[in-house]
């Protein structure tokens, strides 16, 4: 019963871990193409897009110390 609460376990977080990865991944490509269709002349859409990418570090940092 052991042995299957760590598998349990390792196929839990390994999932949840790879969800995140797929999920950050394509709102990052969607909201790459949002900020550069929207930015308008003169305009840097890669600040959008950094401060996007900041908005998932810090949460992920956050859970990583308390929750693993």
């Amino acid at each position: 019963m052991f042995v299957a609460l760590i598998y349990f376990n390792f196929i839990y977080y390994t999932t949840g871990f790879f969800a995140f990865v797929i999920f950050a991944f394509i709102a990052s490509v969607l909201f790459r193409t949002l900020a550069n269709k929207f930015a308008k002349e003169g305009d840097r859409p890669d600040l959008y897009y950094m401060i996007f990418i900041g908005s998932f570090v810090l949460p992920t940092l956050i859970h990583m110390l308390f929750f693993i």
